[in-house]
């Protein structure tokens, strides 16, 4: 799918009124768990583990280019948020709340290993949602390792943006939620963060074409 095609098909995917009200649906959901966990129902917190689960070590994995350290992220993660769930506000989404903690999280994770010098094997972290712009070249295996060392040398709030929009799928409105900007910032700071990724993609003399 081209970079255009792509940001067409989303685009379609969030004007689409079955998936709005699927949304709609799955937060009443979330909120009924929620409120349930809140009164000592831990079968209510599991079925928010296993929703949400996956998607959490995912988006982990796109920040710490390591299988078992995003599982560790994960986990704590949800540890804070059943500690927290007394102070959750219901007009929020559950998952954007949550996916915030996550992001919050990996990059603290990132923050402390730049402190501590360490020899890092190749990155593992397998990315299964290609989008827009440059990080539509991890497509191919063969240059999947090299999309991480090129993250690492883009700035935090730039990196953000490139995990959750590009290789996430998340909508500008998602991200607006998650990392707190409106939706004007997160705009700009994408198309700013994407033409950091090619400048860094490109002076490391990796293809541009596959």
């Amino acid at each position: 799918m081209s970079r255009f095609g792509a940001r067409a098909y989303r685009r379609r995917q969030d004007d689409d009124p079955q998936k709005r009200q699927a949304d709609l649906e799955s937060a009443d959901q979330d909120r009924e768990w929620i409120a349930r966990a809140c009164y000592g129902d831990e079968r209510a917190f599991e079925q928010l583990v296993t929703k949400y689960q996956e998607r959490a070590v995912s988006i982990a994995r796109n920040f710490v280019m390591e299988e078992e350290t995003a599982k560790d992220v994960a986990q704590e993660a949800f540890l804070r948020v059943y500690r927290s769930l007394h102070r959750y506000d219901p007009t929020m989404r559950f998952y954007t709340w949550f996916y915030r903690i996550v992001v919050h999280l990996a990059i603290d994770h990132l923050r402390r290993r730049k402190r501590t010098p360490q020899n890092f094997a190749e990155p593992e972290a397998v990315w299964e949602h290609p989008g827009d712009g440059p990080v539509e070249l991890l497509a191919t295996t063969e240059v999947r390792g090299h999309v991480g060392q090129i993250l690492e040398r883009v700035p935090e709030k730039y990196r953000l943006l490139l995990v959750l929009r590009d290789l996430e799928g998340f909508s500008s409105k998602e991200i607006s939620e998650i990392a707190g900007w409106n939706h004007a910032t997160v705009r700009w700071r994408l198309h700013r963060a994407r033409k950091l990724f090619r400048e860094q993609w490109e002076s490391a003399g990796l293809p541009t074409e596959m």
